[in-house]
């Protein structure tokens, strides 16, 4: 299907010629991707109105290509199924976020500026000329091939946002930590993109206590038991390692997601581009709280 754009915009790629990625066919995403079909001519309504209404030229081309993105997105790895939403690139302040996903009172998607760069604003190609930080964890698809760095930064938190949008679709309330956010990440981060990761539900790490009767039973802690400098301890709910008899469900060659990874899909801990948006308070009250030490906050999407 052709969507009908206004004059000034044209798609890259079509709506119906990206064929799904192999991995997003899985049947253990089946109850995660909505049972529903994207309506593209909402979709062409929808970038005809942005089209319409947005009076700045190089805003208007960033937002654009974030619906461009989302088609691609949508055909590969959601089998087609979202619903269109308003996206935008912002420069507002809202503390550390990279992105944001609202159901209400309007389906829309936020990338925020620091998603290109560490600048407040964008030069021609769509990045920041002084800086190169880059993701390095993963593959792009050939329909991304010829974005620029700090582009394909921009498109990977787009991605993040639409695992949200498909979640609240199907399941509904969510968490990065959740069984059904990790099952969306092994499919779409390790399966589609290569991210050399497992990602497993996690739960708090259980402490040991005693019951009525004086036995000692193991119960997860009401606030997490926490390490020795005040962080809550989260464990995977899952084995990494897999049985012939089991399901592979996970690669016994790689390593099991950790918490920060897992809320920074599809980034690695270490990667430049996570690094780079991550905040180290030395004084303040989380800090007090903390025993004095640093208190690390990832950026948020």
């Amino acid at each position: 299907m052709t969507a009908t754009l206004s004059p000034s915009f044209r798609l890259v790629t079509q709506p119906g010629t990206v064929e799904p990625h192999p991995a997003s066919l899985s049947p253990d995403v089946d109850e995660l991707i909505p049972k529903t079909t994207t309506d593209w001519e909402l979709f062409a309504q929808t970038v005809r109105v942005v089209d319409a209404t947005t009076t700045d030229r190089e805003q208007l081309s960033h937002k654009l290509k974030l619906y461009d993105w989302w088609s691609i997105w949508n055909q590969l790895v959601f089998r087609s199924s979202l619903k269109p939403n308003f996206l935008s690139v912002e420069s507002a302040d809202y503390g550390r976020w990279l992105g944001l996903c609202r159901m209400a009172p309007v389906r829309q998607i936020c990338i925020s500026l620091a998603a290109y760069s560490s600048r407040k604003s964008l030069d021609d190609e769509g990045g920041a000329r002084h800086h190169s930080a880059t993701v390095s964890s993963n593959q792009r698809p050939v329909q991304f091939a010829d974005l620029m760095p700090l582009e394909w930064n921009a498109c990977l938190v787009l991605l993040h946002e639409m695992i949200h949008d498909c979640l609240f679709s199907s399941i509904g309330l969510h968490k990065h930590e959740d069984e059904f956010w990790a099952a969306m990440c092994n499919m779409v981060g390790r399966d589609v993109l290569g991210v050399p990761l497992n990602y497993g539900g996690l739960i708090k790490r259980k402490i040991a206590l005693k019951d009525h009767n004086g036995n000692v039973v193991m119960q997860p802690h009401a606030e997490g038991k926490r390490d020795e400098e005040g962080n809550v301890i989260m464990v995977p709910k899952r084995q990494v390692v897999w049985t012939q008899e089991s399901e592979p469900s996970f690669n016994n060659e790689f390593r099991t997601a950790e918490v920060e990874e897992m809320r920074c899909f599809p980034y690695l801990k270490d990667d430049p581009f996570i690094d780079m948006h991550t905040t180290v308070l030395i004084k303040g009250k989380a800090v007090q709280k903390n025993k004095g030490l640093p208190v690390v906050i990832p950026p948020q999407f």
